[in-house]
């Protein structure tokens, strides 16, 4: 027998699958699984992942996932006799479609950006927005960046384009100020509630002062009369903030 078109190397993870075709939900779960664990299919129910532990770890759970849908599945450990390089071309193909929608989303953020910096009205809604959207860049290029074993083609130029992202962004003026002059009526509900919490007394600690003046009227910083102690000396650490809701 001829072996000559034998391919060695690149070891692969197979996931062969049957789901009920109802509900049709059930596929689309799966489905989505896979498109999550970087997985590409070879054809209906068959799909493939570079052999890997985090992948293995990733298709063992989803296969019991599918026997919990009523389904059944097989996880096979292959090598590929032949035809090798259409697998990994097929999975390098999803790896740049990632890359892609990254290099895209890159591009409208930098847009962005400049109509912001040359218009000049910043506020501090669109600097905190810019700010999260620029953290998801980020780590929806390191999950893709993790999946890609066999490195795609578009990696370095996501790559590049975050960094034209991150460079003008964390080099602004604007932005590296925005926090101390953001107006007090334009801060989120958020940072105004951390800074709240962080002043107010716990209830706690509250009852337990309160209950000391009532049972022991004489006690260091109460007089006769009160149910809470006057200051002794200095300020309270929450006074001028509202207690922060439970």
């Amino acid at each position: 027998m001829d072996f000559s078109d034998h391919e060695t190397g690149q070891g692969w993870l197979l996931l062969v699958y049957r789901i009920p075709r109802e509900p049709t939900r059930l596929r689309a779960s799966v489905w989505r699984k896979l498109k999550a664990a970087g997985a590409v299919y070879l054809q209906n129910s068959v799909a493939v992942l570079p052999d890997s532990p985090v992948h293995e770890r990733s298709l063992r759970s989803l296969r019991k996932h599918i026997e919990e849908l009523g389904g059944s599945a097989q996880l096979m450990r292959c090598d590929v006799l032949a035809g090798n390089p259409d697998v990994v071309a097929a999975y390098n193909a999803a790896r740049d479609e990632e890359y892609e929608e990254i290099i895209d989303r890159c591009r409208g953020f930098l847009a962005e950006i400049e109509k912001e910096t040359a218009a000049e009205k910043f506020t501090y809604a669109e600097l905190e927005e810019n700010d999260e959207d620029l953290t998801k860049l980020r780590r929806w290029f390191e999950k893709v960046q993790l999946r890609d074993s066999l490195d795609a083609a578009r990696g370095a130029e996501a790559k590049a384009a975050l960094q034209d992202c991150v460079a003008p962004w964390t080099s602004s003026p604007t932005r590296s100020t925005w926090p101390k002059t953001a107006p007090e009526s334009t801060r989120s509900v958020a940072t105004a509630r951390s800074v709240s919490d962080a002043h107010a007394p716990s209830p706690a600690n509250s009852a337990l002062r309160n209950s000391r003046c009532v049972e022991r009227p004489h006690h260091h910083g109460c007089r006769p009369g009160r149910t809470k102690p006057l200051p002794t000396g200095r300020a309270r650490p929450d006074a001028g903030h509202s207690q922060a809701p439970d």
